[in-house]
């Protein structure tokens, strides 16, 4: 039984799931999918339609789904140790997380009975051979698959596993970000919520698409409408800034943080533009053929170690010598280390670095190039921020974890670190440094674009942008909350003027575009493109 009230804006997508049996709640972030999701669940189960509710997540939100299950739930709850901290999450067996080592994880299925209401785990247990065969034995009559982005692509195992076992009679998506780069994203998302809804692959490719010889899209999407259309059928849609929603929201303002380059940095950034034009010309119609089975139903992936891998390696480099050189030099210091490695024999499992990087740093290029515009612009704002107003907090994110240290040293204030790198516990750690201690500044890698709800922090900054839509979604969505402590949030996105960067902000733009047409139905031009 649901113990708190939904809001007004959440209600109506409860009766369009109970009367299609499958449902995609596209809501943006803060919006509350999750308890939405639970009341679904709660309908059922007090209707008696489904014995237990399965829910699969990426693996750091489990205990965060327990503890909204306490919280919404009238299951029994006590207080675990989680990590260094204190939860409260439902007892066995009214809710079972699957976790831990393989036999404690064989235990916890073993613990599932007919007192059982939800069973959590992760998609990676979904694709583990130790647990296939109690998934398999499950035999849920619901499944919800929270972030189902996480299946977006059809040749991943994971895609294939949960759309051949999870084969339930009610299926429920969650994501606050349906197209993060490409529509095909959309056509392998509904083949598990409503495998009926889409036209077969090669009807759906030819109706939405105009393609080149090697693949690529030589239009820029057509008949974007009638996509819409289809989707809204088991789509149940809000954004942040619908008319319902938004009272309960924060003001969104987005600006742009122009940095310009230093002269050391420019003479590095000419010579390596030189060499990504060259890269691109090189790579220029190496495509190959383009096979459309494969591309719908797996093993259709590039292979990236040839032309095309070296324009993206270039282009990389790039982006870390804007961001800091140090950040090129560490990596070709790992490329360094893990060649003399591979020369010994020896099989090394962390970042191999760049090749091209190495050449670059070995060659001098950087060798003159001490500081960064773009850094230097981050110390200065932030701390006109946080001098400014006593109750300011900010998140920062960029996407090479090399470069938290470098901030770290150069802000004057208590910042806590996150990243993918750091142990579960560190990074538990370091978000209560930044929620309830007296850290003022959040460093992460956008490994916490996911799951981190920042309410208490009034100002985003995006040192660098992420390539994907969805990734970018996530991480401006982390302060953006019903349960904001703030009137008005902040968005702050760092370009240095005359650089890639502007064409990466460009492609974003345009991702972002294309999300809002096929998402909201709103954007598409007179022809539907």
């Amino acid at each position: 039984m649901l113990t708190k009230d939904l809001l007004v804006f959440q209600e109506p997508a409860i009766p369009m799931f109970k009367e299609r049996g499958n449902l995609l709640l596209a809501m943006d972030m803060g919006l509350g999918k999750t308890v939405v999701a639970i009341c679904c669940a709660e309908e059922l189960l007090g209707e008696g339609k489904i014995d237990f509710c399965l829910v699969v997540v990426p693996p750091g939100l489990k205990f965060q789904w327990a503890e909204k299950l306490a919280e919404f739930t009238d299951l029994p709850s006590h207080k675990i140790r989680f990590k260094n901290d204190e939860i409260t999450v439902p007892r066995p067996p009214g809710c079972i997380v699957i976790d831990g080592t393989p036999a404690k994880r064989a235990e916890q299925y073993r613990q599932i009975n007919d007192r059982t209401d939800y069973v959590i785990l992760g998609y990676e247990n979904v694709i583990s051979e130790e647990d296939a065969p109690f998934v398999r034995a499950l035999r849920p009559k619901m499944a919800v698959l929270d972030e189902i982005t996480e299946i977006k692509g059809a040749s991943s195992k994971r895609s294939q596993h949960i759309k051949r076992i999870l084969n339930c009679k009610y299926r429920l998506g969650l994501t606050g970000t349906l197209v993060e780069n490409r529509p095909e994203e959309a056509y392998f998302i509904f083949q598990w919520i409503d495998p009926h809804l889409l036209p077969r692959a090669d009807i759906f490719d030819k109706t939405f698409f105009k393609r080149s010889g090697n693949g690529d899209v030589v239009v820029s999407n057509e008949n974007l409408p009638l996509l819409h259309n289809l989707l809204s059928k088991a789509m149940y849609r809000k954004r942040a800034d619908d008319p319902d929603v938004a009272p309960f929201m924060p003001t969104v303002v987005v600006d742009q943080w122009d940095v310009s380059m230093t002269s050391d940095t420019e003479r590095a950034y000419t010579v390596m533009a030189a060499d990504l034009l060259n890269a691109l010309y090189a790579a220029k119609g190496s495509g190959g053929g383009f096979n459309l089975a494969a591309h719908y139903g797996g093993g259709g992936k590039l292979d990236e170690a040839t032309k095309i891998g070296k324009v993206m390696a270039v282009h990389q480099a790039i982006e870390m010598l804007l961001d800091h050189p140090d950040v090129l030099i560490a990596s070709a210091e790992h490329y360094e280390s893990s060649e003399q490695q591979r020369r010994k024999g020896v099989k090394k499992k962390t970042w191999p670095g760049s090749k091209y990087c190495y050449t670059a740093w070995q060659e001098g290029l950087v060798d003159d190039v001490y500081d960064s515009a773009k850094l230097s612009e981050l110390v200065l704002r932030v701390d006109a921020i946080l001098r400014n107003d006593p109750k300011a907090k900010v998140l920062v994110y960029t996407y090479f974890t090399e470069m938290l240290p470098l901030m770290d040293a150069e802000l004057s204030w208590h910042c806590a670190r996150y990243s993918g790198k750091m142990t579960a516990t560190a990074r538990n750690a370091a978000k209560a440094q930044f929620t309830q201690g007296n850290a003022r500044v959040f460093l992460s890698s956008h490994a916490g674009a996911y799951g981190q709800d920042m309410y208490m922090a009034n100002h985003l900054v995006n040192y660098d942008l992420p390539w994907s839509g969805g990734v970018s979604a996530q991480i401006n969505g982390r302060h953006v909350r019903a349960s904001s402590l703030h009137e008005t949030v902040h968005i702050h996105n760092m370009i240095t003027a005359g650089t890639v960067e502007e064409r990466k902000r460009d492609m974003l733009g345009y991702k972002r575009r294309l999300a809002r047409a096929i998402e909201d139905g709103t954007g598409a031009d007179k022809d539907g493109s």
